[in-house]
C-alpha cells in the first residue's frame, strides 16, 4: 500500500483550535484512515493512503480554513 505525507504549514491563530481528535473526526466520517497525525503550534501533518490523499487535503481545508488558497 503507497502512502503520501500530507503537510500544511500556517503562520496564524487557526492552526491554535485544531486538534488531533478534530482532524480525526473529520476524516473518520469520510473513511479516511490515517496512518500517523501530528500537529504542532504552525504545522498539521498526516500520513494517509495514497488513493485518499486529495480527498484528506480538501476536507480538512475545507473544514478549518474555508475555501482560500
Amino acid at each position: 500500500m503507497n502512502f503520501v505525507f500530507l503537510l500544511k504549514t500556517y503562520t496564524d491563530a487557526r492552526i491554535r483550535k485544531i486538534s488531533k481528535e478534530r482532524i480525526q473526526a473529520e476524516l473518520d466520517k469520510r473513511n479516511i484512515i490515517i496512518q500517523m497525525i501530528a500537529t504542532s503550534e504552525i504545522r498539521i501533518s498526516v500520513l494517509v493512503n495514497k488513493d485518499d490523499a486529495n480527498r484528506a487535503i480538501k476536507v480538512v481545508h475545507d473544514k478549518f480554513f474555508g475555501n482560500e488558497d
